[in-house]
């Protein structure tokens, strides 16, 4: 039966309809917290490979050969491309394949001794990341012979050419072949920086290491490098316009990752960012193990570099509101209207600089009359919580993209003047919100006061599910009959930053007169919630419920190890929404530095896994568990799955992240839905 509202109802919702405009939240915590926003290194993000992605050019005359080793020519209308591959273990070999045109092509492979290998049981798994599918051959060898293979592809050149393939015009690949062996000699990697710049170096540092020496531990950062005498390592970059080039790595002494050794086993290589946009770069390296067998690795990474502008000049002001220090930043032309930020605050007990605590958030840039600035806020009672005053310090001052977390002005110091300011003499023993977060803005308040008037007209205790990267569909719809008063987030078939995500969500819930709610996010519908809450005031800060305000289901909260390669797969198939910085774990680890631990504390997540066994007895996308860390759900690793301080409610087995996986996608779970359903 539908809602019947009374005039005096109708008129208070007239009044107090929610406004579009999103306001954000002044964050702020104590000192115990400083290490948990340390500006990270690349090398805390490496990523390891035990396998090797070839790309397929079909094209007999290509201006960048994909793959060093391989041939291709063309006879008698027959396309041949032909290269040789090791595998260096007796442990289980795979290999799959993947080609928007693979049913005009025919696959051929030899063993070392040249010998045919019957391709008899061909195992039809999927690569899946979200709504990107693309369709995969994958074959399984237990127990393969130790050797050099060959590997044919053949194909009618007439029948390939008028198939229409965009990357038949360009040094785009035709083709994919996922090479895998699980192996103890595997390859470690990591972006040279994260200065992420126009104009500034980038490229890969990589090393080959002995995964047998590390135990069951997980290594922090890259593990030592096996020193062989046999390597070589090239990197492959494509730039933001798609043009391509090959660089050598090397392990001088003045490489990019190098510890000031020759022959440290180290190899790096770099070119300059001269756009902005998307870099992916894949690293090659190719070798012989101590036992003197060839070896064969690749490795992916996906950066976005932004236009670096030294917006901030490095002096501060201040100034008192209502117990509030009003910190104001100068910005000379910025080229954005919003910043994210972040500082230590220091102040002075017994003529010596203490630790008060550090604010942050989203500050937006204002026009003041003597220029444009931006402001951070300063609760006074967390001076009067450290027994300190005034004048104040800042320390590890970062203006940071709003959308990549990439620094784009940064000082170490910075005095701010005025701040020796008069506080009340009153004693302070514990954190309030308002101290967190800062005080509540008149629009939230205006909502408060419609929540406390609107209880009985459905408006209120909403549930917003969200869906993630590149879905053209809300998949939570399929089992809408599992949630009371729901209502489905739909931005199809797109590839946006969390926070620009966040923004849509806030403006979806505003749009419908939700005065408050609470979030279900899959996939990067989970960073996405987490956004939404931390930056802004919302729906999620006016929830009336004691349950839970944030929960997700297979969101990547510490990145995925396949996303620069999700956009590889689908741009030669012609489907996906193109690359997400936010969703790779270097992205995703700077993402990371703005998220309170107060934020974290309220959030709630499920992962779910295939059955956990060696492989190959169990997997979600077998394609994929050649380049995901084990176990995983297809697309979410469990060891990336986790949101530092947040709440992990478990982990199910036999579920994967989306449909056409190997068990049932993970939003079918009924029983789940019921504990998610508030």
């Amino acid at each position: 039966m539908a809602t019947v509202f009374s005039l005096a109802t109708i008129l208070f919702l007239a009044l107090v309809s929610v406004s579009a405009a999103i306001e954000v939240k002044k964050l702020a915590g104590p000192p115990s917290e400083f290490s948990i926003y340390d500006f990270p290194d690349p090398s805390e993000n490496a990523l390891f490979s035990q396998s090797a992605l070839i790309p397929i050019d079909l094209n007999p005359n290509p201006t960048v050969h994909l793959y060093l080793n391989a041939k291709v020519n063309v006879q008698n209308d027959v396309l041949h491309w032909v290269a040789e591959l090791p595998v260096d273990s007796e442990s289980v070999f795979m290999l799959s394949f993947a080609s928007p045109i693979e049913q005009f092509l025919e696959i051929e492979l030899l063993d070392p001794s040249l010998n045919v290998i019957p391709l008899d049981n061909p195992i039809y798994s999927p690569i899946a990341i979200d709504s990107i599918t693309v369709p995969s051959t994958s074959y399984i060898f237990e127990n393969p012979i130790i050797g050099v293979y060959t590997l044919h592809i053949y194909g009618n050149n007439s029948d390939i050419k008028n198939s229409g393939l965009d990357s038949l015009q360009n040094d785009d690949p035709e083709a994919y072949v996922l090479w895998f062996n699980e192996s103890p000699i595997q390859i470690a990697s990591q972006l040279s920086t994260y200065e992420l710049h126009k104009g500034s170096p980038l490229g890969l540092g990589v090393n080959v290491f002995d995964a047998s020496l590390l135990g069951n531990s997980t290594p922090e950062g890259r593990p030592d490098a096996l020193l062989l005498d046999d390597i070589s390592a090239t990197m492959n970059v494509v730039f933001p316009d798609g043009s391509q080039v090959d660089a050598p790595m090397s392990d001088d002494s003045d490489g990019p990752i190098s510890n000031d050794d020759d022959e440290d086993g180290d190899y790096g290589a770099e070119v300059t960012a001269t756009q902005t946009g998307y870099y992916m770069f894949q690293a090659t390296v190719q070798g012989t193990t101590p036992d003197g067998v060839q070896f064969i690795r690749t490795v992916e990474h996906l950066a976005s570099v932004v236009v670096d502008n030294a917006d901030y000049i490095g002096v501060a002001s201040s100034d008192l509101d209502s117990g509030r220090i009003i910190v104001s930043l100068p910005v000379v032309s910025p080229k954005r209207s919003s910043y994210r930020a972040y500082a230590e605050v220091y102040g002075v007990k017994d003529d010596v600089l203490v630790p008060v605590c550090w604010v942050g958030g989203v500050v937006e840039v204002q026009q003041g009359k003597e220029g444009l600035y931006v402001n951070l806020e300063v609760d006074s009672q967390w001076l009067l919580l450290a027994g300190a005053t005034g004048p104040l310090t800042l320390r590890d001052v970062r203006l940071q993209d709003l959308d990549t977390g990439v620094i784009l002005s940064a000082f170490e110091e910075v005095h701010v003047e005025g701040s020796n300011v008069a506080l009340a003499d009153t004693i302070v023993t514990e954190i309030t919100e308002e101290m967190r977060i800062g005080r509540k803005p008149q629009k939230f308040l205006e909502r408060l006061s419609a929540v406390q008037n609107l209880t009985e007209t459905g408006l209120v205790g909403q549930l917003v599910l969200l869906h993630g990267y590149c879905s053209d569909r809300n998949p939570w719809q399929v089992s809408a009959a599992d949630f009371t008063s729901g209502h489905y987030f739909v931005n199809p078939k797109a590839s946006i930053s969390n926070d620009e995500f966040a923004r849509k969500v806030s403006d979806f819930a505003d749009t419908r007169n939700l005065y408050s709610y609470s979030l279900i996010g899959h996939s990067q519908g989970g960073p996405v919630s987490v956004q939404l809450l931390n930056y802004y005031w919302s729906g999620l800060d006016a929830t009336t419920t004691s349950g839970r305000r944030i929960q997700s289901v297979g969101s990547p909260y510490m990145g995925c190890s396949a996303a620069g390669n999700a956009a590889s797969f689908g741009k030669i198939f012609g489907v996906g929404c193109g690359k997400n910085a936010d969703l790779t774990m270097d992205g995703a680890s700077l993402w990371l530095t703005g998220i309170s631990q107060y934020y974290r504390q309220q959030t709630f997540f499920y992962t779910t896994t295939y059955e956990r066994d060696n492989f190959p007895g169990d997997w979600c996308s077998l394609p994929l568990q050649a380049l995901l860390s084990w176990p995983n759900d297809g697309t979410t690793e469990l060891q990336k799955a986790t949101l530092p301080g947040a709440t992990n409610l478990g982990n199910t087995e036999k579920w994967c992240h989306t449909e056409d996986m190997h068990y049932t996608a993970q939003y079918y779970d009924h029983a789940r839905n019921f504990q998610l359903n508030p």
